[in-house]
């Protein structure tokens, strides 16, 4: 989970918390999705939605996961997530497609400009 506060100076405080205990592909795939959370709230992502900052998120780390490692428990976890049901899986293979697309510095870009329909989102 990833929890921001704003300050009255101007700042941000940003806390991420993760699970004790997860097994490493699950751990990797979850510190990925909450880093991405820190990403767009740091740089100020003007998207609103449940499907697309949770879409963007689950990409990321899909994209960290599948890229690091060959290993059989991570394949099993990406295939596992990417036909995950609800907001999650849904917001991923949503991203996923405008990234096949428009290609992920674009997507990205809209994402974080809040201007999603500038990829087909």
């Amino acid at each position: 989970m990833t929890l921001s506060r704003n300050h009255a100076d101007g700042g941000v405080e940003i806390r991420i918390a993760l699970t004790v205990g997860l097994p490493l592909p699950l751990f990797e795939w979850t510190a990925a999705h909450e880093w991405a959370h820190v990403f767009l709230i740091s740089s100020g992502a003007q998207t609103r939605g449940d499907l697309l900052i949770e879409g963007f998120c689950e990409y990321v780390a899909y994209t960290y996961v599948k890229r690091e490692s060959r290993d059989p428990r991570k394949m099993w976890l990406v295939n596992e997530l990417e036909h995950r049901p609800g907001v999650y899986g849904s917001g991923l293979r949503l991203i996923r497609s405008a990234v096949r697309k428009h290609g992920s510095r674009s997507v990205t870009r809209a994402v974080v400009e809040g201007r999603p329909d500038r990829v087909g989102l």
